[in-house]
């Protein structure tokens, strides 16, 4: 399927979503009344009203028709053009000399098509495939073409849009989360309903391995850790020697303010910045901040003496490619809606933003969905049993222990990814909290209160995953506690 095949001009802005437009692509999904006005209003990316994210820009469009219906309808747009000024022998260079620079700039390139191909495979083709249940779309185009490359070049590439005009979720009644936030038990359930139905009706096929592995589950699941080979030698290293050196070192990073980079000279004591008050670090990040003997770092002492069994099950879990997989599912990707019926009441589910969807293994899946909106670790078990029980009922066969280790060595190796991190990458500045300020003598508290509070954001997920450390390891019916256990017990007879 080619998503750039439309030649319609897409609309770039607020004043390209005119009446005709907007005409012409409702009678295009059978809406033949004529727009009789138009009113276009821009929407903040944070907003519920559809779940603006990755450079998309989004507009609530509320249409009046002839018969006095009004639809009430959300405008993504997604325009990518600064890769496409980079001259052509500089993409080159990067190809050849950047590699990984230049896929991940092609990668998010294509993030705009790859929500229009899931829409228009999944939704708008009228085919009965097993799909996630989303918004009503009425039109989805595009301008220009994929970002593509070739091996040693990079080739084909163009300023480019993509847009999609659906309901507005909020009008018809739902509501929405920010990235992140935690939800209540009975949503999750049905989030991994969902997506059990779906991981189950494309498990297998001939078409999951030509898809790659969802950009978003990748960055956090494997490039942090499994791409880089020093990070693992070090890891493995420090299990080896089973004396909590790693942590050991992440506390001097922690003590010698490395965790925290910023442009204020050091003579102006910048620690300061972030010392005291409910907007510090201390408070926004507090379990960077424990002291050594408390439980969450004595969780990651008891982790890196066992990194080994956990590496080798991410490499093998990460190789995977067993079904199509949504790819970004937490919990701003989902809408909520509480149906009252006779049987009581239902809880409905919306799901947005497909622009990371492909194939892999559904652990990665998993594991991503429970940091991104369970903060409760002691819920992992049902919600995980719940899942499997889909699974079975629609006829496939997977171990339920082995699946749980499975999303437990996913977790415990972000954990080692993010805070048993190579020490040399916080001396490059490489650190959890980044607070530059275009003037360094004007870095106020209120520019630190900004920049923690997205690096709280960020490292929301991380955090989840350190709450699970103790809860996994002291599972010993999982087995990959088992092997970490096995592995530590053989090395220390050494």
């Amino acid at each position: 399927m080619s998503c750039g095949r439309r030649r319609h001009r897409v609309p770039l802005s607020l004043e390209d979503i005119t009446t005709t437009w907007v005409q012409r692509v409702l009678k295009e999904r059978g809406v033949h009344e004529e727009v009789t006005d138009l009113r276009v209003t821009w929407l903040d990316q944070g907003s519920e009203s559809a779940g603006g994210s990755t450079g998309s820009k989004l507009y609530s469009v509320v249409a009046s028709l002839q018969d006095a219906r009004e639809l009430k309808l959300v405008c993504k747009i997604f325009s990518t053009d600064f890769y496409g000024k980079i001259p052509w022998t500089h993409r080159a260079l990067l190809a050849l000399f950047a590699s990984r620079m230049h896929e991940k700039l092609v990668a998010m390139h294509n993030l705009g098509y790859t929500e229009l191909e899931y829409y228009e495979s999944f939704v708008l083709q009228g085919k009965t495939l097993p799909t996630l249940p989303t918004a009503k779309v009425f039109v989805t185009e595009s301008t220009g073409i994929r970002a593509a490359k070739l091996p040693r070049l990079s080739v084909g590439w163009f300023t480019c849009a993509t847009c999609i005009l659906m309901e507005d979720l909020v009008a018809q009644g739902y509501h929405g989360f920010t990235a992140f936030e935690s939800v209540d038990s009975e949503i999750t359930h049905a989030a991994l309903v969902d997506l059990a139905h779906f991981h189950a009706g494309h498990w297998g096929k001939s078409y999951v391995a030509k898809k790659s592995l969802p950009l978003a589950e990748s960055l956090w699941f494997t490039e942090g850790l499994l791409e880089n080979k020093s990070l693992c030698d070090h890891l493995l290293a420090g299990a080896k020697a089973g004396q909590g050196g790693l942590l050991k070192e992440f506390l001097r990073a922690r003590d010698a303010n490395l965790l925290i980079t910023c442009n204020v000279p050091r003579a102006n004591d910048h620690s300061k910045l972030f010392e005291g008050g409910p907007n510090s670090a201390q408070q926004i990040l507090p379990e960077l901040f424990e002291s050594d003997t408390g439980p969450f770092m004595s969780a990651l002492a008891k982790l890196e003496t066992g990194m080994q069994p956990i590496i080798q099950r991410m490499k093998r879990v990460s190789k995977r490619r067993e079904t199509l997989l949504m790819g970004d599912a937490h919990s701003g990707n989902i809408f909520v809606q509480r149906i009252s019926s006779v049987s009581g009441v239902q809880v409905a589910l919306r799901w947005i933003d497909f622009q990371h969807w492909g194939s892999g293994t559904v652990a990665m899946e998993l594991a991503y969905l429970l940091a991104g909106m369970v903060d409760d670790p002691q819920q992992d078990a049902g919600l995980l049993q719940a899942y499997h029980e889909v699974l079975t009922s629609n006829g496939l066969k997977l171990d339920l222990g082995e699946l749980r280790a499975d999303v437990a060595a996913m977790t415990l190796g972000l954990v080692a990814a993010a805070l048993l991190h190579y020490p040399k990458q916080w001396l490059l500045g490489d650190a959890i909290i980044s607070c530059w300020a275009p003037n360094p003598t004007e870095l106020t508290q209120e520019h630190v209160k900004e920049k923690t509070g997205e690096a709280e954001k960020g490292f929301r997920i991380v955090s989840r995953c350190i709450r699970r450390v103790p809860v996994i390891l002291a599972d010993m019916s999982n087995p990959l506690v088992q092997e970490m256990h096995a592995y530590s017990t053989a090395d220390s007879k050494l």
